[in-house]
């Protein structure tokens, strides 16, 4: 959802609201978390390249897009060099990981991280009884991720099933699950956008299973025989099998709120690279959650409401955090084996916007 707009000393971050347009994206919450981890990503790359960058969020009350402005000055030694590796090495694991629990330094160093400059909060949840609670929680969300159409349908719109071929020509909408939170190595072949099916790390079976669900009229008969929440199970497998769940909380409801947790939870994200640890977003349990916590149950049925209020009960009990804060990403991080198979990349020309 972000569009670069270079000027004589920087550049210009946008918001394109229209990006996206999925259930996920409440209030432009998701695209605005994207956003601010690219800011966080320029930040590091111009250190990388010896500018010093200044940086302002929302600068301008006449563009309500331009979420920030980096105004950078020749410094002649290059910064952040460890952070922008990491950066074009970290990528999302969806691999089942080791289950031996984070160490407690490293949980904080990756807290201190995230508190930088107050730009967010996280908690963690580290110890196995409180995963398999976790679990339970991202095992209900997730149902209201397959039992819903427009969020089938948007997964499935991402799934490049017979390859990059597919999808030629074909630009797309890039949710905040691709922006985000599901980019990784695209290696050297042709542009393109999506995710390969072999990146889902479903294995044979569950590869078989997607393409038999592909389209929604399939998922609705395996929900209603209760075979849709085949793919629940696997989220929840996934927290059991992780060393710790991270739950980021943004420091108010305000646009600036968002994009400086967005900052925060890149900042993490390349720390965790850094140290030799995976990572997966889990974004459904906090994403849909926004719609009863800032007032819109009303665009939820009643059962799906109560699995979410079922699921945000179970994590309070794990992960009580202060009134004023905003939970709005979960994310798993553990020791896990290397992926296999990348994500494709879009063009910067993609993403570009005219000089200023």
């Amino acid at each position: 959802p972000w569009r670069f707009v270079p000027h004589a000393t920087g550049l210009h971050i946008h918001l394109d609201r229209q990006a996206d347009g999925s259930f996920f994206d409440y209030r432009h919450v998701a695209s605005l978390l994207a956003c601010g981890a690219a800011v966080q990503n320029a930040v590091y790359a111009s250190g990388s390249a010896g500018l010093d960058a200044t940086l302002s969020l929302f600068p301008d009350a006449t563009k309500p897009d331009r979420v920030a402005s980096l105004h950078c000055t020749p410094l002649g030694v290059p910064s952040h060099e460890i952070m922008t590796a990491a950066l074009w090495r970290r990528h999302t694991n969806r691999r089942m990981y080791a289950t031996r629990p984070l160490p407690v330094e490293v949980c904080e160093r990756i807290e201190h991280l995230v508190s930088e400059e107050q730009d967010a909060t996280l908690l963690w949840a580290t110890d196995a009884a409180q995963r398999k609670t976790l679990a339970r929680a991202v095992y209900l969300a997730d149902r209201v991720r397959v039992e819903r159409r427009d969020m089938h349908e948007h997964l499935m719109r991402f799934i490049r099933f017979d390859g990059q071929a597919e999808q030629q020509g074909e630009v797309g909408q890039q949710g905040h699950t691709g922006q985000a939170g599901h980019h990784s190595h695209a290696g050297n072949g042709p542009y393109g956008d999506g995710l390969p099916l072999a990146n889902l790390e479903a294995g044979l079976a569950g590869e078989l299973y997607l393409r038999a669900v592909r389209p929604w009229r399939n998922m609705s008969i395996a929900n209603a025989l209760g075979l849709g929440r085949l793919m629940p199970l696997h989220g929840a497998m996934g927290v059991l099998r992780s060393g710790g769940i991270g739950l980021l909380l943004a420091n108010g409801e305000t646009e600036t709120d968002i994009a400086r947790a967005g900052m925060a939870w890149q900042r993490a994200w390349c720390a965790l690279e850094h140290m030799g640890y995976a990572m997966q977003p889990l974004a459904a349990l906090p994403l849909l959650h926004l719609r009863l916590a800032m007032g819109d149950p009303q665009t939820l049925d009643t059962a799906h409401q109560r699995l979410l209020e079922e699921a945000w009960t179970l994590l309070e009990q794990v992960l009580p955090h202060p009134k004023g804060r905003l939970p709005v990403m979960m994310f798993r991080a553990g020791v896990a084996a290397p992926i296999r198979h990348g994500t494709f990349r879009r063009p910067l020309s993609d993403f570009l916007l005219p000089a200023e």
